[in-house]
């Protein structure tokens, strides 16, 4: 029998939550696959019996808006995604490998795209589940519950205290995903023997050659699930510049932006720094390369990452950042796993003027 719940939201109304997708429903059989490999994601990386009492459960519900929640119910967190989230990623990725030139940054053509196409998709899922698992379990649910706020990943509106508020959230929740999904890379990396100084040189570099495509797929998965998170971000960088609390999620770039910093502080634990400085690159030119494409622009400048590279945009970045160690205190009465407090940003470059030119 499929297990429901009824979970009764302030914003949304009464949503029933089931444990797997009716076969009624468009793309069933995925979305019941996703699950299945998204539960077995995180109690692999996180048992249960590591979770100091927290129980919770992944369901899907039947929606036509790209959307996911995290909210605790009764005595168990509710970790709820939509039909239509499923089915917009695996469409999106699958449109985007019938395109030529993003199929070269890959390696690969439309008729042999399969496997980057299952990679992207996974990669796609799983940041989505850890991203909800940690707003459970580094206690955002159990904050915004004692706050009456119902988190949302639907971008919204509210006053600016309380954007800044869920942003500060939403940060913590990137930054712990894209922790977690480079430390999945490089423990499969490890099982395989990359760091075996017995297995001969040339086997240990073809494994992390590969670890390093995996890494490449797992950033172009990440921005896909930014912008897809924001389809109705579609100003230009002098317009999201001069209000970057106007909504209660940061603006894809920014996201992305952090997202960096938190895969180069977690890759630099497995690979040498020249390596980590070649990999960002590498990722920056498939998002600039995706966003000329996107927005039919030639130059970075007029790009949507480049808003992150301003010098409001690396500030918000910090703020975010920062701000998070302030809530470190009250955040740990609520959390499941042990909280870290995270190096304080004192400054970062930027290169990209107010208006969208680029800084001399």
């Amino acid at each position: 029998m499929n297990r429901t719940v009824v979970v009764d939201t302030e914003d949304m109304g009464k949503i029933q939550c089931s444990y797997e997708a009716s076969s009624l429903i468009n793309g069933a059989d995925i979305i019941n696959k996703s699950l299945v490999r998204m539960r077995q994601l995180l109690e692999g990386t996180y048992p249960r019996s590591q979770l100091n009492g927290a129980e919770y459960e992944l369901y899907v519900y039947e929606s036509e808006e790209v959307n996911a929640f995290s909210v605790k119910n009764g005595s168990e967190y509710v970790i709820a995604f939509s039909a239509a989230m499923f089915v917009r990623f695996y469409s999106t990725v699958k449109n985007l490998f019938t395109v030529s030139e993003i199929c070269e940054w890959f390696g690969t053509t439309p008729r042999e795209s399969a496997g980057c196409v299952a990679a992207v998709y996974d990669y796609m899922v799983w940041f989505i589940a850890y991203h909800e698992f940690f707003h459970v379990c580094n206690g955002h649910c159990g904050y915004f519950s004692m706050k009456n706020m119902l988190h949302v990943e639907k971008t919204g509106e509210r006053d600016e205290e309380e954007n800044l508020l869920v942003q500060i959230m939403e940060g913590d929740a990137d930054y712990s995903a894209v922790c977690a999904c480079v430390k999945l890379i490089f423990v499969q990396a490890r099982n395989a023997g990359a760091f075996d100084s017995s297995k001969e040189p040339v086997v240990r570099k073809d494994i992390l050659n590969c670890s390093k495509s995996e890494l490449i797929f797992l950033e172009f998965a990440i921005y896909q699930v930014f912008l897809i998170f924001s389809d109705d971000e579609r100003g230009k960088t002098q317009e999201c510049a001069n209000n970057l609390l106007k909504y209660d999620h940061p603006y894809a770039s920014i996201r992305m932006a952090y997202a960096f910093f938190a895969m180069i502080y977690q890759t630099g634990f497995f690979l040498p720094e020249e390596e980590v400085v070649k990999l960002v690159w590498a990722m920056s030119e498939i998002c600039i390369a995706y966003d000329r494409i996107y927005y039919a622009m030639e130059d970075f400048a007029s790009s949507l990452l480049s808003l992150a590279f301003t010098e409001k945009g690396v500030q918000h970045i910090m703020l975010l950042h920062n701000e998070w160690n302030d809530l470190y205190d009250e955040l740990s009465a609520y959390a499941y796993l042990k909280l870290k407090k995270k190096e304080p940003l004192d400054g970062v470059y930027y290169w990209v003027n107010e208006d969208g030119t680029m800084k001399i």
